[in-house]
């Protein structure tokens, strides 16, 4: 721990305890620094700096009175911080890790600027297709987005096309672009800073993640009035009254499904109602021999025209010998199979149009790829031919963007753009010393992995069933250093019979000396493979000391769990008591209490039952007494809803209720304090009340708590007699996420009602 003191004055202990206890009483932004290491299966919170055992500091140098102690992202999050205006989150908790805000007093960037100063950067842009096709060595790229999406910033795209194969967008009207929400489920959010210089009553062109991307927050500095706009391909455009350069500090928050998911089974017809392309006749008949090629027709269904479209144009190559011969440049690039990123995604589009794929081309200064409507969703596809190398400005404190697995098979001669974005980062040494977002394992590291599901296995079909075989956790080493209040990343997989359990919950522990029922820090979720990769954060009230962490999953209807660490608790408890019992015994005072084979059995199995709930009692609330403590300004609604929460698992509802209400009354996008109010309402016989907030819960996300939501609203509607709600709050509950034995026992409730 870093002391407040110049390194040549050692302070004891004890006034540096009461130094920083006095520091954190008074404002919650300070911050002390506390490393922690992990090893194997052992956590231990260590000093980061090194404590003088000595009283004072006697003929050392001056005392240092003050002391920068850096942002801490993790702590920001916990507390719900904003930035100084109040305008964004301070940082939030993506799937790659922690992001942090812009400053938004920072003045719009000189170096990269949306200018809107040539017809690209207008609605009416278009995009002609070329014959160069050698592969670009290097690329210049302005990187926007935390997390970093390099390089796929979504600048340019395209929809349609003319006569002349020349690209176009075919509704160019605008239509302004919503500010407000929330993160919904599904979702991933990004931050935004954009720098552009405004032209009145003029749209300038500006990047965004992707398609479908929602503006949750904007903050404009300096203070202009500006609007966002979208044309019908979602292009995004600003657009500002008064002539003036203004950085744009958005929120944004976007589907992560369109990054990386199955197309779905869909029907002809119902992609048919999104394309209103008429085309050409002598398009089509280029169009018949490039189908005859790929091997499609509306014979087969979508998806599998699709995934055979995408293995055609990923087959592609560069060349250094332009393509001819036909007299038409989609039928030289498409049957000769050459081209980069941009000639795929042309030669894509105009195929994807003709045989009826709603479609998109997306092109940047350094990447193109395409998207794809199933009806509802957009899909990014990239079909590489990406550059070798990029030269970006992207900041080393943002996290790298870790997309979902790509649904289809990639050759050997592919070259993705998400390599040139990992090879960008890799020769910049500056790009992976970040302390929020460590380098994930090597995958060699995970013993006996499964790989991802290739285009022929439907990810939709239901897992093997799987035998009685206990479940096995398998975790990756990890390395690095975590910290309290900041993320640590854990990876693995979960098996049971040597098959992969889908779709299960992983529970964090940290077991010590001072907590030795453990401490549940965070849970993970499983894949369809069965593999978890995410991040939990250690919480600030942890002592320092060493820990033992533990990976424990719930299991399913397929999968059961290991051990249940209770049950190992209480036999704990059993074996202890038995042993003082037997000594006991021969006490005349006492041993007359439990006399006889039923008594002494009958006391032993009370008393385990007593002592096992008071410890768990005693435990919980010392948990609460010291995250208390350690909140210092609990008025605030989240810390109000991390302590009602607390409170409620110490059994305590009635104390926890008024903090859950004024957790959801302050933050009611977040559905942890409406499903958690609903269960201390349950708790203390108020089924109607506890009904409306689940309600309002499952409204927010119908998946929260791993669907126990559901099941709580089934409790609730059998407190009331209610059988018809109960049951199909069990079966919603069973059909998402199997059948168990606890949603069978409230099915078999409402059936018995």
């Amino acid at each position: 721990m870093t002391a407040p003191i110049s390194p040549d004055a050692p302070l004891a202990a004890e006034d540096l305890r009461g130094s920083l206890r006095s520091r954190a009483r008074r404002a919650l932004g300070s911050r002390a620094r506390i490393a922690a290491l992990l090893a194997k299966c052992s956590l231990a919170l260590l000093a980061a700096g090194t404590l003088s055992g000595g009283a004072g500091a006697q003929g050392a140098g001056p005392v240092v009175l003050h002391e920068f102690i850096p942002p801490n992202a993790g702590e920001d999050i916990s507390f719900s911080a904003t930035t100084l205006d109040g305008d964004l989150p301070a940082a939030i908790q993506t799937p790659s890790g922690i992001a942090t805000a812009p400053d938004p007093q920072k003045p719009p960037s000189t170096e990269h600027v949306y200018s809107g100063a040539t017809t690209d950067d207008s609605p009416g842009s278009t995009y002609e297709p070329d014959r160069d096709t050698r592969r670009p060595n290097v690329e210049h790229y302005d990187d926007p987005f935390s997390p970093s999406t390099v390089p796929f910033k979504r600048l340019r795209a395209y929809d349609t096309i003319d006569e002349s194969y020349t690209l176009r967008v075919q509704n160019q009207s605008l239509e302004a672009i919503p500010v407000g929400g929330s993160v919904g489920a599904g979702d991933e959010p990004f931050y935004g800073d954009i720098s552009v210089d405004l032209i009145p009553g003029q749209p300038v062109r500006i990047p965004t993640v992707g398609p479908g991307a929602r503006v949750l927050r904007l903050h404009v500095n300096p203070e202009s009035q500006v609007e966002l706009l979208r044309d019908g391909a979602d292009n995004w455009f600003a657009r500002g009254l008064s002539r003036s350069r203004v950085r744009l500090i958005v929120q944004i928050a976007v589907p992560r499904a369109t990054f990386g998911s199955d197309f779905p089974d869909v029907e002809w017809s119902r992609l048919a109602r999104h394309i209103r392309f008429t085309g050409f006749g002598h398009q089509r008949d280029a169009f018949s021999r490039v189908a005859q090629a790929i091997g499609i027709s509306q014979a087969q269904r979508p998806k599998e025209v699709l995934t055979k479209m995408v293995e055609y144009f990923r087959s592609f190559e560069s060349s250094d010998d332009p393509p001819k011969g036909n007299g038409d440049i989609y039928l030289d690039l498409a049957l000769t199979r050459k081209g980069v990123c941009r000639h795929r995604s042309f030669a894509f589009l105009v195929t994807a149009l003709y045989i009826g794929l709603p479609a998109r081309m997306v092109v940047n200064e350094a990447h193109a790829w395409v998207e794809v409507l199933d009806g509802e969703l957009w899909h990014r596809i990239d079909l590489g031919g990406a550059a070798a190398n990029l030269e970006t400005n992207t900041d080393p404190n943002r996290p790298r963007y870790v997309p979902p697995p790509d649904p289809f098979a990639w050759p050997p001669t592919a070259e993705p753009g998400q390599d040139l974005g990992d090879r960008s980062r890799s020769q910049n040494p500056d790009l992976t010393s970040d302390p929020n977002n460590p380098t994930p394992p090597d995958p060699s590291s995970l013993p006996q992995m499964t790989p991802p599901p290739t285009p022929t296995a439907p990810p939709s079909a239901p897992p093997p069933e799987v035998s009685g075989d206990p479940t096995v956790v398998e975790v990756a080493p990890v390395g690095g250093e975590v910290r309290r209040g900041f993320p640590f990343h854990l990876r693995g997989e979960v098996k049971a019979g040597g098959a992969p359990c889908s779709h299960v919950r992983v529970d964090v522990v940290l077991f010590s000396g001072a907590v030795k029922q453990g401490a549940a820090v965070g849970s993970l979720s499983t894949d369809e493979q069965g593999r978890f990769d995410g991040a939990v954060v250690i919480p600030r009230d942890f002592g320092l000391g060493e820990y033992r962490l533990v990976l424990e999953t719930p299991g399913d209807s397929r999968c059961r769990a290991p051990y249940n660490p209770r049950v190992l608790r209480t036999l704990g408890f059993f074996a202890g008591i038995l042993v003082l019992m037997s000594v006991l015994r021969h006490v005349p005072a006492i041993g007359g209490l439990f006399h006889g084979f039923l008594g002494f059995w009958l006391t032993a199995i009370l008393a385990t039952f007593v002592a096992e709930r008071l410890s768990r009692r005693w435990g919980e609330r010392r948990r609460a007494a010291n995250l208390a403590r350690s909140l210092g300004h609990v008025e605030s609604p989240h810390n109000q809803g991390k302590l009602g929460t607390l409170l409620l698992t110490a059994g305590n509802a009635s104390k926890a209720l008024p903090c859950l209400e004024n957790a959801a009354k302050g933050e009611p996008e977040v559905a942890e304090w409406r499903y958690r109010l609903g269960l201390a309402l349950l708790a203390l016989k108020r089924p109607d009340d506890a009904i409306v907030a689940f309600e309002e819960t499952i409204q927010l996300n119908p998946e929260h708590a791993y669907g126990d939501v559901q099941l709580a609203l089934a409790r609730a509607n059998l407190a009331l007699n209610r059988a018809k709600p109960a049951l199909a709050a069990a079966e919603t509950f069973e059909r998402n996420h199997g059948p168990t034995p606890e949603s069978a026992y409230h099915r078999g409730l409402a059936l018995k009602c």
